[in-house]
């Protein structure tokens, strides 16, 4: 379920939640956020490729559903599918030629199954790109310039969903 919201900037999009339709409006705070972000590297940085020496990952795809189900290097004992699901509003999005396909695939979805479908394939394909942008970071530079873009994302949803939902 969607909520559109019009302001003088154009349109907001806000997602409900599916459980009980409720708007959901908790929002990580910047500390939290930082921390799922750092567990993520540090998962990544310290992935032993030895212990998958004879497999191969024809894609990144094949990878990120490998990764999914590893315990993410903390102490909260999340798998880092577990945290891509608690980050996701907060990830970056990359325009690619597979996200496009999925943009003109929604205007042709009239269902709600057909639109929470496509919603899943994105949201699944934003999450494998994100995996895939954090392996390939090389400097510190890198990894807080991406930390910076996750927390101005979060910054302005914390500021448009108090916004939003005094209307709701």
């Amino acid at each position: 379920m969607f909520i559109l919201i019009n302001v003088v900037s154009g349109t907001l999009i806000l997602k409900a939640t599916r459980e009980d339709d409720t708007f959901m409006s908790t929002i990580l705070t910047s500390i939290e956020l930082s921390s799922y972000l750092d567990c993520l590297k540090n998962t990544i940085k310290n992935l032993n490729y030895s212990a998958v020496y004879n497999i191969i990952f024809f894609n990144v795809e094949s990878f990120y559903f490998y990764f999914n189900g590893m315990i993410c290097s903390d102490e909260k004992e999340y798998t880092v599918e577990e945290i891509l699901d608690i980050i996701e509003p907060y990830i970056p999005f990359a325009l690619t030629e597979n996200t496009i396909d999925f943009f003109l695939e929604a205007t042709t979805s009239f269902t709600d199954e057909e639109i929470i479908e496509v919603e899943k394939k994105l949201n699944t394909k934003a999450k494998v790109d994100f995996i895939n942008c954090l392996r390939n970071i090389k400097t510190e530079k890198e990894w807080l310039y991406v930390k910076s873009i996750c927390e101005s994302i979060r910054h302005y949803k914390e500021n448009n969903v108090s916004f939003a939902s005094y209307f709701l």
